[in-house]
C-alpha cells in the first residue's frame, strides 16, 4: 500500500527508486540496451497498432531490428507499450496464426499495407489483443 506524504523529497525518492528499478529490469545485467520507438499516427483513433515488417519488397521494421525492446507509442503520446522485442515477435506470430485459423483476411490483419504510399507491409492488431498476446507469450 502506498503511504501519503506531502514532502516532495519523499515523492522524488519514490520516483527515482522506480526509475532505477525499470533501468535495472531493462538492462538485465547489461550496461547497455536498445529501444526502438515506433510512433503510430492512427492508433489513438483506431485502437490498432500497425507493426511494419516489410518495406518496398524488403525486410524492415520488426524483422530487421536489433533493438532489445520495442516501444509502441500513440501519436498523442498518451500511451506507450514497452515490450522486449522477443516477446513482441512471439505475440505477433501467435496473432498471425490466430488470424489464419479464423480465416481473417490477411490484407486486413497480418499482411496489411500501410506507411507512406502504402509501400510497407505490417500487422494490424488491436491494442488490447496485442497486450493479451504478449502476456500469453511470456
Amino acid at each position: 500500500m502506498i503511504e501519503y506524504n506531502d514532502d516532495w523529497r519523499y515523492d522524488l525518492k519514490v520516483g527515482q527508486d522506480g526509475e532505477s528499478f525499470i533501468a535495472k529490469l531493462l538492462r538485465k545485467g547489461n550496461d547497455n540496451f536498445t529501444v526502438e520507438v515506433k510512433l503510430d499516427k492512427a492508433a489513438h483513433r483506431t485502437g490498432n497498432f500497425f507493426i511494419e515488417y516489410e518495406s518496398r519488397g524488403k525486410d524492415s521494421g520488426l524483422k530487421t531490428t536489433i533493438a532489445d525492446y520495442y516501444a509502441l507509442m500513440t501519436a498523442d503520446q498518451n500511451f506507450v507499450l514497452l515490450v522486449s522485442t522477443e516477446h513482441l515477435k512471439n505475440a505477433l506470430r501467435a496473432w498471425q496464426q490466430k488470424c489464419v485459423d479464423q480465416q481473417k483476411p490477411p490484407e486486413r490483419t497480418w499482411q496489411k499495407r500501410g506507411g507512406d504510399g502504402k509501400t510497407s507491409v505490417g500487422m494490424l492488431i488491436p491494442v488490447g489483443q496485442l497486450v493479451q498476446e504478449i502476456l500469453r507469450s511470456m
